[in-house]
């Protein structure tokens, strides 16, 4: 289970202000984000370097819009729309590097 320091509502709220372009809660966002993200790569038994990399695009996109994609209103729908945004750019940066 994920150890945040903050409480679900927390996150929740700090969404919500990410939706309104709230920079501060981008950043506050970004450490949980992160640690779910690196959750979802475990599995694809990458390099750390690629790893890192997966996770900034993945994180990058959802600062430029795509977290306005997540519709679930709770903390467990958070958490799998993070996995499923991290896992999808992994299968494509796999994809990528075997062409």
């Amino acid at each position: 289970m994920l150890d945040f320091a903050r409480s679900a509502s927390d996150l929740l709220e700090l969404v919500k202000r990410c939706r309104g372009g709230d920079p501060e809660a981008w950043r506050a966002l970004r450490g949980p984000s992160q640690e779910i993200g690196r959750q979802a790569l475990r599995s694809f038994r990458l390099p750390e370097a690629d790893s890192d990399d997966i996770l900034s695009d993945a994180l990058t996109a959802m600062h430029a819009g795509g977290l306005a994609q997540l519709r679930g209103g709770t903390i467990a729908e958070l958490i799998a729309f993070l996995k499923v945004v991290v896992r999808t750019r992994a299968i494509h940066f796999l994809k990528a590097r075997s062409k």
